[in-house]
This record gives C-alpha cells, sequence and structure tokens, in this order.
C-alpha cells in the first residue's frame, strides 16, 4: 500500500479505505441481481440520443453567429 501511496502521490489511508470498500461492496456488485446486462440495441438508442442533443446545440450555436465567425470556424487562418 505505501508502494502505491507513493507512485501515484495519495495518503496511504485513501488506498486502505477504496479497497475496505471494494471488500466490503464486491459480492453485492457481482451477485446475480445487480448486474443488468444493457442491450447493444439500447447502447446504440442512447448514443444516437446524445449525439442528436449535441448536434442540436452545436446547429443552434452555430445558427447564432455572423457570416464571418463561421467562416472563421471552417477556416480559422483566413480572414472573412
Amino acid at each position: 500500500m505505501t508502494e502505491l501511496a507513493a507512485k501515484y502521490q495519495l495518503h496511504p489511508n485513501q488506498i486502505f479505505a477504496w479497497k475496505k470498500r471494494l471488500l466490503d461492496g464486491a459480492a453485492a456488485i457481482f451477485s446475480a441481481g445487480a448486474c443488468k446486462k444493457v442491450s447493444r440495441e439500447a447502447q446504440v438508442t442512447e448514443l444516437y440520443a446524445k449525439t442528436g442533443q449535441w448536434s442540436g446545440i452545436f446547429i443552434t450555436e452555430v445558427r447564432s453567429m455572423n457570416r464571418v465567425e463561421r467562416a472563421a470556424m471552417v477556416a480559422p487562418d483566413r480572414e472573412g
């Protein structure tokens, strides 16, 4: 523990605390009811939803810019 603490610049008590939390809760984490498998389709759907949110934010931001600002984003070394 002391070597890990020195290597990662942590206090040894922090590593002891993390180890204790792991050992106390590991059985619950790996029990049959606690692990819920998420289907690939659900993961893909969630990622598409997040992508849509970010693209919507980006589009809103770009639309609020004037032509010179948008041109600077595409070709930052060119003067508009």
